[in-house]
């Protein structure tokens, strides 16, 4: 037989639900939280709800298997059992703090933790995996939301999660709060015209980094699409740089849907968005500095190239900024347009490549050899 399975995370709970194309009052469900770890926690045995939900007791990455029982002639006749397991859920320890407790709180905690920062009224959300042995840091913005009626993403995400444990330094990642102002596709960390939400975003990081003891000038900013535009707009705030993959560049020139979406929910009557937070340029002209770039673009990836990266290169000619030695762009070929992006381990590699440290390796490469040049 025949079924769907899937998990969610619901704040410290697991709630499963299972689809059964062909059901009767005589099917039963049970279910079984387990942790990849740990083996099965906790069971539910055989009822008629196709829902469950579990309070998760500690972090972890868990599943619920679930059993369906069916009397296909009635209770009297023969029945079937088949099991399936749910995809797996990364629970994590949350922290709650307010704004005004970040002095007393170092963030080098030994296990993984988001930080819940409120700040006049508004939750800023970071998940940080910390390295004590390292004083560098990769950190990382989250993209666009899917909001199908089949799939909605939970909030907060953190894309690209998974990889904080191969990170050369401290894994940092931001989820942008606009994403709660409504129905929103995506977010540019745009806040409302009051308030600058990605503004904001740099104070708090710049706040934890000095917590960690890592320089600004030992970070890189890491995204792609939404997630690489505020990658490079936090890496020219802060001083930084950026690598990022198919990056949106201009907010106004996306979707339509994407654009009305943002106008619906972030602003008031007769307000229009602000181009100043939209656009990378004019984020790098207010701040008068030109991050170090590497932008990867994939050619498959024709509206992106036509919206995004041609008219940048024409605006840099229009009003230019000292961009020497600083933008680095790398092309490459995947179908599948916009989402088709490198494998992890070749992303990983550039992210390594683009690390403060790998200059100074580098560096000491290039010396050596002219030593034994010299020699």
């Amino acid at each position: 037989m025949e079924f769907t399975v899937t998990s969610r995370l619901k704040k410290d709970t697991i709630i499963c639900d299972v689809t059964v194309p062909e059901t009767n009052e005589n099917t039963k469900y049970g279910y079984y939280l387990c942790e990849r770890k740990q083996g099965t926690l906790k069971k539910q045995t055989y009822i008629s709800e196709n829902s469950f939900t579990f309070q998760l007791p500690c972090p972890g990455a868990y599943y619920v298997k679930v059993f369906v029982q069916r009397w296909p002639d009635g209770m009297q006749g023969e029945h079937t059992t088949t099991s399936k397991s749910s995809n797996i859920i990364q629970y994590y320890r949350t922290k709650s703090i307010s704004y005004e407790e970040l002095d007393t709180e170092n963030f080098r905690s030994t296990e993984d933790v988001i930080y819940d920062i409120l700040w006049d009224g508004v939750h800023f959300e970071f998940f940080i995996h910390y390295k004590p042995d390292s004083a560098y840091a990769v950190i990382f913005g989250n993209g666009g939301l899917n909001r199908t009626k089949k799939n909605t993403t939970p909030m907060p995400f953190f894309h690209r999660i998974s990889w904080a444990s191969r990170i050369p330094g401290t894994a940092i990642y931001y989820f942008d709060p606009t994403l709660y102002l409504g129905d929103l596709l995506a977010g540019y960390g745009y806040g409302t015209n009051d308030r600058w939400y990605l503004k904001q975003i740099a104070v708090l990081i710049d706040r934890i980094l000095n917590k960690l003891n890592i320089p600004l000038t030992n970070t890189l900013f890491y995204g792609s699409s939404v997630g690489g535009f505020t990658s490079i707009c936090l890496a020219a705030m802060l001083h930084s740089r950026a690598t990022v993959i198919n990056p949106r560049l201009n907010a106004e020139k996306t979707a339509s849907r994407v654009v009305e979406s943002l106008k619906e929910n972030c602003l008031k009557e007769g307000e229009t968005l602000l181009s100043e937070r939209t656009n990378v340029m004019s984020v790098f002209q207010n701040e008068g500095y030109f991050p170090l770039l590497h932008i990867i673009q994939n050619i498959d990836d024709k509206f992106n190239m036509k919206t995004q990266i041609i008219p940048f290169l024409d605006q840099m000619s229009i009003e230019p900024m000292d961009c020497t030695g600083r933008l680095h762009f790398e092309f490459y070929f995947l179908e599948g347009g916009h989402n088709a992006g490198p494998p992890a381990d070749v992303c990983l590699q550039q992210i390594a490549d683009d690390m403060p440290l790998a200059d100074i390796f580098y560096a000491c490469q290039r010396w050596q050899q002219k030593g034994e040049e010299g020699k």
